[in-house]
């Protein structure tokens, strides 16, 4: 494995400006060479280190091996960044060369891409989770400073005013609809859920067993729960102008004594529990 390894190190300290890593064993190297027997406090890097373009290089040199793939690449070259720095005009915009980047899309694809090792990285999940989180408070930092932040976080689904509006919008539901007549709570049971082949697949070639494969399985799990609900129980979403919906047997079907289809209005909310309530850190991060 020694040999392999040296080849790997070789390729990236030549890649040039194809890859930042060669740019942070530079860094790493005048660290040590400053700081002779660095203490703890020494070597906690700022917070800003977490929008480092092209950290992820460094810290995954295997799933990085080139600037473009890191999304700290993508959320420094959007378009909208440059124009706010003044590097570039808005006349000059040409969103297919330079384009609006998402963080979220770009690992996305990953995620769901052929290369496994990107959703069973928990640590690189953690990773995009904080720095879209540091991108979201950011950019409403700096985008209107006259405003609170409570305004400007509202859209985000991690602050209360954003469930405040959710809740607004459920309370007008019941005026219009009537009372809820049932409710219902539903959990995982990840150890005999149904999986699909492909996960199941994913598990077996990464040797991982359920619960470890971070990525794919959330989004697995979510997209089956959200689909029985809106599909198997309600009978499928209904657009503007459609007359029927695509199920006539689903859970709560149900026909009118004139023979009209009964209507099934719901609200769902979708939360993630570990169930251990402890008080958020690095270490913990909460539902």
């Amino acid at each position: 494995e020694r040999k392999p390894a040296k080849k790997a190190f070789t390729f990236l300290m030549r890649a040039g400006s194809r890859s930042e890593y060669r740019a942070f064993i530079k860094q790493h190297e005048d660290f040590l060479r400053q700081n002779p027997g660095p203490a703890d406090a020494d070597r906690k890097r700022p917070l800003q280190m977490l929008e480092a373009a092209g950290i992820e290089c460094a810290l995954w040199p295997d799933l990085y091996w080139d600037s473009d793939h890191c999304e700290t690449v993508i959320r420094a070259t959007d378009v909208r960044r440059l124009q706010r720095r003044g590097l570039l005009d808005e006349g000059d915009e040409d969103e297919e060369d330079v384009g609006r980047g998402s963080i979220r899309r770009s690992f996305l694809r990953k995620i769901l891409g052929p290369i496994l090792d990107y959703a069973a990285d928990y640590q690189l999940l953690q990773f995009i989770f904080d720095l879209c989180l540091w991108s979201d408070i950011g950019a409403k930092r700096h985008v209107q400073p006259q405003l609170s932040m409570r305004i400007m976080l509202k859209g985000c689904t991690f602050t209360p005013a954003y469930w405040a509006q959710r809740h607004a919008a459920v309370l007008d539901l019941q005026r219009q609809c009537g009372y809820p007549i049932l409710f219902k709570t539903w959990a995982p049971y990840e150890w005999s859920a149904p999986y699909h082949a492909a996960l199941l697949h994913d598990l077996a070639a990464l040797l991982r067993s359920r619960q470890h494969l971070a990525g794919s399985e959330t989004l697995h799990l979510a997209h089956v729960m959200v689909e029985l609900l809106r599909e198997w129980v309600a009978g499928g979403t209904r657009k503007h102008g459609e007359q029927s919906s695509t199920w006539k047997s689903h859970a709560l079907a149900a026909t009118l004594p004139g023979g009209q289809r009964c209507r099934i209005n719901f609200a769902a909310r979708l939360e993630f529990q570990d169930g251990k309530r402890k008080q958020a850190s690095q270490q913990y991060h909460g539902r």
